[in-house]
């Protein structure tokens, strides 16, 4: 065993792939897969004819209510071939089901103790009830809930807040009364270790929240529970079933235990890397670092969201000014501006822009950073053309018509040219809204974190147009690089400081309008130093994209790998 336990660090080297290890054993048990078939075994068939039996007795005895007949499975309704003396059945075949019930009016829960515990949701963790913070009833509340209870020898399951959670009930909690937000599973004939093990399984856990998300107060209805289909082993292969998940269960503990000072470790190293990357004081150290973090990736802890702070430190760093060194020869970021509102005066007299009421100046609290020598901090609407949304025409799937760019069109920071919807090219809004080469695409309505979205397009003048949902931002090409300020508007610095508290929220959606936009501030580099940074930044999210490519084949591997692992080291 320290000889696997050895090798399975190795190849286990994160929490998250633990979990998964324990949620694969789960999915094998479910399967029939865990341990091997006794052809002696008495078949699930003559089990389930027993509970049948034991169910109508009690029934005549008045002991339990006669429930509604539940739907024959059909062949559609299972989603894999079971072994030969397993059976599909549904859960309510198996138990009875009875909701929990709420405190009445008038009564209260008490913190002094009573003989009468009172289970609610937060006692309810890691499948048992935890016994400390436990609330009481009196007498009188008592008598008025009292049929409300569950027993030693029940599971209880969730079905309000953390929802479809199964557990057991120990020996303390026997006979107490039960929150309305889960109900008591009475088993019959069946081992109800093994129930609540499959229970927990991917497989039915899937069955039992198929509908319940889609609610506005999302609850698991008891009904839903009886109906929920089930692979049902002999009795005895239920007892083999437990021991072995038992086993592999503990075994995952000890492996957990064994990797927490590796992770441990391995995160104060990716964390002292991050680090690294915020204080660097050179290009050369910055790519070191990168290129040190894509060689030993293996060793560190790096998160889900490990690849995305690299980027966004890479961000953070060239709107900074400490991506690229500074050249002095370069004209200095006030020309530029000069030379940049002079052009803008000068298309105002021509008639092609409107002149705009001008913006404020930017105070000393506004200002996020001190600026390198050299650049300037304005603001979005002193450096562009125009602002404008676009068009609230409605698009079809015509794929003859003009190509209309959306919200969903915008993906980490560029533009993906997937599930298109098109208009006419005769509608009101064009030629107007016909997209030029280098404009920019800005989300202002959507989800709080997608609102702000942001990307270039790289295209040929006149071929596409842009939805209402949109904001275009037309830039002075030879004056400004838009993929440098499509670097700032995706930058974790900009949406803080700039966009998140402007963000309006109504119906359910974000907002962010053009006037706001026009009022955020930009840092305003010499334009050749503009173009140094965006070489940078394309060249560091080359070995970025690389890291997380390395990371999700890593990933790919390891779970192809656990099941052959398990199979060859455990299933024998």
């Amino acid at each position: 065993m320290d000889m696997m336990l050895e090798q399975f660090k190795t190849i286990f080297d994160r929490p998250e792939k633990v979990k998964k290890l324990r949620e694969m054993i789960l999915n094998l048990a479910v399967r029939g897969k865990l341990v091997e078939q006794d052809p002696n075994d008495e078949p699930a068939s003559v089990l389930l004819e027993r509970i049948k039996e034991e169910k109508e007795i009690l029934i005549k005895e008045k002991k339990i209510k006669k429930e509604s007949i539940l739907d024959k499975i059909n062949e559609s309704d299972v989603p894999f071939i079971l072994p030969n003396v397993w059976q599909w059945t549904r859960i309510g075949e198996l138990i009875t089901l009875k909701g929990g019930k709420r405190v009445p009016k008038g009564g209260i829960l008490l913190e002094e103790k009573t003989p009468h515990i009172y289970i609610r949701i937060t006692d309810m963790k890691n499948g048992s009830i935890k016994d400390y913070a436990l609330r009481y009833i009196n007498d009188k509340v008592y008598n008025q809930i009292k049929n409300y209870i569950i027993t030693k020898d029940d599971l209880y399951i969730t079905i309000a807040g953390t929802i479809a959670q199964v557990g057991i009930v120990p020996e303390k909690f026997n006979n107490m009364n039960l929150t309305e937000n889960a109900a008591r599973i009475i088993p019959y004939e069946i081992n109800k270790i093994w129930l609540k093990i499959f229970l927990d399984s991917n497989l039915i856990q899937e069955f039992l929240l198929e509908k319940v998300n889609q609610m506005a107060q999302p609850k698991l209805a008891l009904k839903r529970i009886q109906e929920t289909i089930i692979p049902l082993p002999p009795l005895a292969e239920q007892k083999r079933i437990v021991e072995k998940v038992d086993s592999l269960m503990a075994f995952c503990d000890k492996l957990e235990e064994a990797l927490g000072k590796k992770v441990n470790y391995g995160s104060l190293s990716a964390k002292s890397v991050f680090n690294s990357i915020g204080n660097v004081t050179t290009t050369e150290e910055l790519e070191e670092t990168l290129r040190f973090i894509l060689s030993n990736f293996k060793d560190l802890s790096l998160g889900d969201n490990a690849v995305k702070e690299l980027k966004n430190c890479i961000l953070q760093l060239a709107v900074q000014g400490k991506l690229v060194p500074q050249d002095l020869s370069d004209e200095p970021a006030e020309v530029l501006l000069e030379r940049i509102q002079e052009e803008k005066e000068r298309l105002i007299e021509e008639k092609k822009i409107k002149k705009e009421n001008p913006l404020a100046e930017i105070s000393e609290v506004e200002k996020p950073y001190v600026l390198q020598k050299g650049w300037k901090l304005i603001r979005l609407g002193d450096v562009s053309k125009t602002i404008e949304y676009g068009t609230s025409t409605k698009a079809d799937l015509d794929e003859n018509k003009i190509p209309v760019l959306r919200m969903n069109n915008i993906v980490d920071g560029k533009l993906n040219f997937n599930n298109l919807k098109y208009v006419d090219s005769n509608i009101k809004d064009l030629p107007r809204l016909y997209l030029k080469n280098r404009e920019l695409l800005f989300n202002r309505t959507n989800s709080y974190e997608l609102v702000g979205k942001t990307a270039v397009f790289h295209g040929e003048n006149d071929s596409m147009t842009f939805a209402s949902y949109l904001i275009r931002i037309s830039m002075f090409n030879d004056l400004m690089d838009s993929n440098y300020l499509n670097i700032v508007m995706n930058s974790n610095i900009y949406r803080v400081t700039q966009i998140e508290p402007q963000i309006t929220q109504q119906n359910g959606q974000a907002n962010f309008n053009g006037t706001k936009l026009k009022s955020t501030l930009i840092p305003l580099p010499p334009l050749a130093e503009q173009k140094r940074i965006v070489e940078k930044v394309d060249s560091l999210m080359q070995l970025c994209d690389e890291l997380e490519k390395k990371i999700e084949k890593s990933k790919d591997y390891s779970n192809r790998l656990m099941e052959s692992i398990l199979k060859s080291s455990f299933l024998s």
